[in-house]
């Protein structure tokens, strides 16, 4: 009660209120909830918990959250605004890694939300009150997903949080929901840089840039992408959002005596190229994944218990795929 939804008749944003928070974040101002609009409906709620965003290891302390524009002419923006104030609980530790102090720094943090997007916009506006100018070499991009949901880095694929292997330099970061909406954290320019990933918690770093003494400074912050299910959920709504054309591949997965098998992951990736998306087969074992509209890939079904399909190469002009598993013994 009292905080506040961005919705258009295809997704939802839920931003908290100015009050305390359960999260690692102690104020309020910031993203605590995702989901698909169906009907009027907010439909397959993400499992979110909380991203946090700031200079450093300084975070905005929310004074207020309001509605700035109320949608009624098209466009609907919640603001947030504050000081920032350390994040307690990496103040100690967060020093070595980032010790530039934004004292006095004030911010108000924009949701911006159009009709028929997929995602909501996030920007800030800077205001430094003292005549030198503020070098941000580190700017806080924080995620505690990875106990709920995998990461997922689009052209590359699933890079586990607190694994070997490290994740790559991406303008965007998601993660993924096979129950409900996967969703996105997506740079407007420039790459994310991974700098620590541990204990269900990840941390990235945009490019650095500087705040300039005595002004007000409008930045954009990122775009918080809202998808469907699985991963073609949010590969079908980053492609929306940057016009890139996509083909619907459908199919049918059947076990080795020919029945459908349901709830079984479907993975698409190019011919000796790169993974590009997965969904999950239904009831009737069927399925539809997205792919680059003029190139050839493959398709497989796993299963644990039957390990892979056979692989299906789909043409680039086909849009069919029949995937079945061997028959297993007993």
């Amino acid at each position: 009660e009292g905080d506040f939804v961005l919705a258009n008749e295809r997704v939802a944003l839920l931003v908290e209120a100015n009050r305390p928070s359960g999260g690692y974040n102690p104020w309020g101002g910031t993203p605590v909830g995702a989901a698909r609009v169906s009907n009027g409906r907010l439909v397959d709620a993400a499992d979110f918990f909380e991203p946090i965003f700031g200079l450093g290891r300084w975070i905005m302390a929310t004074e207020s959250v309001t509605v700035l524009r109320d949608g009624t002419d098209g466009t609907a923006v919640v603001r947030a605004i504050g000081p920032l104030r350390p994040l307690p609980f990496i103040d100690q530790f967060g020093r070595t890694l980032a010790p530039a102090d934004y004292d006095g720094v004030r911010v108000a943090v924009d949701y911006t939300l159009r009709p028929g997007a997929d995602h909501v916009d996030l920007s800030a506006i800077y205001q430094v009150p003292s005549a030198d100018d503020r070098r941000v070499n580190l700017a806080l991009n924080a995620f505690f997903q990875g106990y709920r949901m995998p990461r997922f880095f689009p052209g590359v694929g699933f890079v586990p949080t607190g694994g070997t292997t490290a994740a790559p330099p991406s303008q965007t970061v998601a993660w993924i929901d096979n129950q409900g909406s996967s969703w996105a954290w997506q740079l407007p320019e420039g790459q994310l840089r991974a700098l620590l990933s541990i204990s269900g918690f990840d941390l990235f770093s945009p490019p650095a840039f500087t705040l300039p003494g005595c002004a007000e400074t409008a930045r954009p912050l990122a775009r918080l992408v809202i998808g469907g299910r699985d991963v073609d959920g949010i590969v079908t709504a980053l492609a929306r959002i940057g016009n890139t054309a996509l083909r619907e591949v459908t199919g049918t997965v059947l076990d080795g005596a020919g029945a459908p098998v349901a709830g079984v992951h479907v993975h698409a990736q190019g011919v000796m190229g790169p993974y590009l998306t997965r969904a999950t087969t239904d009831a009737m074992g069927r399925f539809a994944v997205h792919v680059p509209m003029t190139s050839a890939v493959e398709l497989r079904a796993w299963r644990a218990g039957d390990g892979f399909s056979n692989t299906a190469t789909v043409a680039a002009n086909a849009t069919t795929a029949a995937l079945r598993f061997e028959p297993v013994g007993a």
